[in-house]
């Protein structure tokens, strides 16, 4: 879909970029550039005993990329 649509900008989980890179490695390699990535893993880590931590561990981790002009 992203191959189709050709977004400016994509916000996926890290886990879902890997899944892409699979899926079509040039795709974000060549068509996009890492912008930024959040990353709140440590901060998660450090409370302990926090509720619901499986539900906010699956959300931890964004990877932002811009298209490249081409």
């Amino acid at each position: 879909m992203i191959d189709e649509l050709q977004p400016e900008w994509l916000a996926l989980r890290q886990f879902e970029a890997r899944l892409v890179y699979q899926d079509n490695p040039k795709l974000l390699s060549e068509g996009y550039q890492l912008v930024h990535r959040f990353d709140v893993s440590r901060e998660l880590a450090a409370v302990p005993g926090l509720p619901g931590r499986i539900h906010l561990e699956y959300d931890q981790t964004y990877e932002v990329f811009h298209r490249v002009s081409k």
